[in-house]
């Protein structure tokens, strides 16, 4: 059993000599696909490398990916090293262009190059999607316990769905049986013994047939199955989630028709079960992707 939940999170952090990366990979539930990167500007590229590869992964969902790049030299916010070097090489060009102005300290931050240019190299690049993929392996593993969760949940309560529909099947017979015997007794009390009790017959049936919920009772069976089989079976890449909405929509139609037909304070009790039992399933296959 292969399901997913939409809901996860995974984390990771690298270590370089020049700098260190924290990725924060989180996932939340959406009808859609929706990616979002977070903290690389600049760094494009890299960032499309990482949307193709949860689109690769995953089906459905929100993703936000989250990466905090900071500069291992840094002291205080600052990298000093950058910062003096930076100073100094404004001082050459400033010599060059015989220029007499002094540079002040709001000036050099200005023009300080991007804090990511250290980063601005193959093999930081893959040192970052090393960090990506660690986070998201987290995220994959926590969507399938989650969903592995919801999945046990959902079969239970189809299971208890399926005994409420046996426990129905058998007071509809009985009320099928006593109907017609009701009707009988009660159409002999009001006619004369000159009727076809053939056709008298018949027509009863026929009256007793518009209250009858076999049909239903099949069908809804059969929704029950396939919705059982769907999650027992599925696999990551076959949108189960969606598939699962398809069949709640068609259980909560068959048990709908059920309750209208049926007039028994004792049905009606267990179609109300029904309903809320599928009232949280339908739920849970929300989250599911």
């Amino acid at each position: 059993m292969t399901v997913y939940s939409m809901t996860g999170f995974g984390k990771s952090q690298i270590k370089h000599k020049k700098f260190q990366c924290q990725i924060e990979a989180r996932s939340l539930n959406n009808r859609f696909f929706e990616i979002r990167v977070f903290g690389l500007k600049d760094m494009i590229k890299l960032e499309n490398e990482m949307i193709a590869v949860v689109k690769k992964t995953f089906v459905r969902g929100r993703f936000d990916i989250n990466i905090k790049l900071s500069n291992q030299q840094q002291k205080n916010g600052f990298d000093e090293a950058s910062i003096l070097t930076h100073y100094k090489n404004l001082e050459k060009l400033s010599k060059k262009l015989d220029l007499k102005s002094q540079f002040d300290l709001g000036l050099v931050l200005k023009t300080l190059p991007s804090q990511n240019a250290f980063l601005d190299t193959k093999a930081s690049h893959k040192l970052i999607m090393d960090g990506f993929l660690q986070a998201l392996k987290q995220l994959k593993a926590a969507r399938a316990t989650e969903g592995a969760y919801l999945a046990t949940d959902i079969i239970k309560r189809i299971k208890s769905m399926k005994g409420d529909l046996a426990k129905i099947r058998k007071l509809s017979q009985k009320l099928n049986q006593k109907k017609f015997q009701g009707m009988q007794e009660r159409v002999a009390m009001l006619t004369s013994s000159g009727i076809d009790s053939q056709r008298l017959e018949l027509e009863i049936a026929l009256l007793v047939e518009k209250s009858d919920v076999t049909e239903e009772q099949v069908r809804l069976e059969s929704h029950l199955t396939q919705f059982e089989k769907i999650l027992r079976t599925s696999k990551v890449d076959q949108g189960t989630g969606r598939k699962l909405d398809f069949f709640v929509q068609e259980i909560h139609r068959e048990i709908n028709t059920i309750g209208s037909k049926i007039s028994d304070v004792e049905i009606a009790s267990l179609v109300v079960e029904l309903k809320s039992q599928l009232e949280k399933i339908r739920e849970q296959v929300q989250n599911l992707e």
